[in-house]
C-alpha cells in the first residue's frame, strides 16, 4: 500500500475554516481536520479525492487547503477533474485540466509548524452529468516536485458533510509509478458550481415514487356514466 502521510496525531494550534464562495458548494469534503490533522505530499505525488453530484451541473471552481513550509509553493497548481473507474481515477476520461494560479489567502495559526493556505482555483466545466468523478491535484507540472518538498494537501476529519464515499487515491511520481493506490485518508476540499438539472433519483426512491403512483390511483374516485332517460 502507498502512503504519502507525512503526519500522525496531534493538535494544531488552529485551523482554517470554510472559505467565502461565489457560487454555490454542490460538494463539501471538510476543510482542515480538527480531530486527525495532517496532510499528503503534493509535490512527490499525483493525489486524487472523489467527489459526486446527483444533479446535471455546471462546475465553476474549487477550493482546497494547503499546509506549506515557507517558500515551498512553486507558483502554480495542476488540477484535473476526471470521471470514475471501479472507485479510482478513469485517467482515460479527462474532463478538464489545467496549470494555475490559485487565489491563495493564508489563515490563521498553524499544523506540525506548517503554514495553512486556502487556494481558490476557477474553471467551467458545463453540463457534467450526473455521477462519481474525481479531482486531481499536484503542485506544478507533473514533470516537477520531490518528496521532500513540505507541501501537503490537508486532511479533512472523516465526517465531514459529504465526505467519506470511498477512500481517496495517489499517484507517486518521483520516482513515476503509473499505478493508482489508496491513501486511507479524506483531504479539505469543496467544489462549486450550479445544478441546472432535476436529482437523479436513487433506485430504492424510484420504486417508492411508483408504488405511491399506483396507491393514489388505486385510491381515486371512479366517476360512472349513467345511460340518459331523455326520449
Amino acid at each position: 500500500m502507498k502512503r504519502s502521510l507525512v503526519f500522525g496525531w496531534g493538535l494544531a494550534a488552529a485551523l482554517g475554516g470554510a472559505a467565502v464562495q461565489a457560487a454555490p458548494v454542490i460538494w463539501d469534503n471538510g476543510g482542515v481536520a480538527n480531530l486527525l490533522p495532517g496532510g499528503s505530499n503534493l509535490s512527490g505525488y499525483h493525489q486524487a479525492a472523489n467527489f459526486s453530484t446527483s444533479y446535471l451541473s455546471n462546475l465553476t471552481g474549487l477550493t482546497f487547503w494547503s499546509l506549506e513550509a515557507a517558500n515551498a509553493y512553486s507558483g502554480s497548481i495542476f488540477f484535473s477533474i476526471w470521471g470514475d473507474q471501479g472507485g479510482a481515477p478513469d485517467t482515460g476520461n479527462l474532463l478538464s485540466s489545467g496549470s494555475v494560479a490559485p487565489t491563495r489567502t493564508a489563515e490563521a495559526g498553524n499544523v506540525f509548524g506548517l503554514d495553512i493556505f486556502r487556494n481558490e482555483i476557477s474553471f467551467s466545466l458545463l453540463n457534467l452529468a450526473a455521477g462519481s468523478y474525481w479531482l486531481g491535484l499536484h503542485l506544478g507540472d507533473l514533470s516537477s516536485g520531490s518528496d521532500a518538498i513540505d507541501f501537503y494537501w490537508s486532511w479533512a476529519d472523516a465526517n465531514a458533510t459529504n465526505g467519506g464515499a470511498s477512500d481517496d487515491q495517489e499517484q507517486s511520481l518521483f520516482p513515476y509509478d503509473p499505478t493508482w493506490g489508496t491513501n486511507q485518508a479524506e483531504h479539505a476540499f469543496l467544489i462549486n458550481g450550479e445544478r441546472v438539472g432535476t436529482p437523479v433519483p436513487a433506485p430504492a426512491s424510484l420504486a417508492l415514487s411508483l408504488l405511491a403512483l399506483s396507491l393514489l390511483s388505486a385510491s381515486a374516485p371512479r366517476r360512472q356514466l349513467k345511460p340518459s332517460t331523455d326520449s
